[in-house]
C-alpha cells in the first residue's frame, strides 16, 4: 500500500488467512481476503473494480505526493530516488498508537499492470505488497488488486487488526474511486 496507506500498520502478524469479507457484486464490490504471502507474513488482499483507463489509474497510483488523499493514515510520501523501473519512497504513517517511518522500494514490474514493493529501511518488520491492474468485465472497467503484508514487531489482537484494516481498505477503495472520477472530469 501502502503503500501504502496505510493498511500496512494496521495488520497484525496474527491475522488468520483465507477469511473473507464480501459485499454484493457490483461496481461497489470490495473483496477482502486475509492471507499469508510466500514469506509467511500475514496480511490482506483487496480486490475491486474501478471505472478508469490504465493510464489514469497508473498516474494516480504513482502520484506519491497525493497518497494522503488515498490512504488517510499516510501523513507524507516523499520520493527519494526515481527511475523508469521504480522508485524509493519514504512514508510517514500515523497508526494511532504511534507514528511510523519507513522506505519502500516500489518496482514497476509491468507498466500500467503491476507495482510491487518491499521495505528497505525504517520502522516495522518486513513489508511486502503490490498493486495489480487487470481488465474488468467491461471495457471501461478495471479489476484492481491491492496486497499488503506487514510483519509487526509486537502483538496486535486478531479481531482489532482485521476490523481496523478492513475499515481502512474500504476507505482506500472509496477514496481511489473518487480520485479517479475527479481525474476523468479534468
Amino acid at each position: 500500500m501502502v503503500v501504502a496507506g496505510l493498511l500496512l500498520c494496521l495488520i497484525g502478524s496474527t491475522v488468520v488467512a483465507s477469511q473473507r469479507d464480501k459485499e454484493e457484486v457490483s461496481l461497489g464490490e470490495t473483496t477482502i481476503e486475509w492471507r499469508k504471502n510466500d514469506q509467511g507474513i500475514s496480511g490482506l488482499r483487496v480486490t475491486f473494480l474501478v471505472e478508469s483507463t490504465r493510464q489514469i489509474l497508473w498516474a494516480v497510483l504513482t502520484d506519491y505526493a497525493r497518497f494522503p488523499e488515498l490512504f488517510r493514515n499516510v501523513r507524507r510520501a516523499t520520493v527519494l530516488k526515481e527511475s523508469a523501473v521504480g522508485c524509493e519512497v519514504e512514508f510517514v504513517v500515523d497508526a494511532k498508537i504511534r507514528t511510523f517511518q519507513y522506505v519502500l522500494d516500489r518496482r514497476y514490474v509491468e507498466r500500467e499492470k503491476r507495482i510491487a514493493w518491499t521495505k528497505i529501511s525504517g520502522d516495522l518488520g518486513a513489508i511486502y505488497g503490490g498493486w495489480t491492474i487487470a481488465d474488468g468485465p467491461q471495457p471501461e472497467l478495471l479489476q484492481v488488486t491491492y496486497e499488503s503484508y506487514v510483519e509487526l514487531e509486537w502483538y496486535v489482537p486478531v479481531f482489532a487488526a482485521k476490523m481496523s484494516a478492513g475499515k481502512e481498505a474500504k476507505e482506500m477503495v472509496r477514496a481511489l474511486r473518487a480520485r479517479l472520477a475527479e481525474s476523468r472530469s479534468e
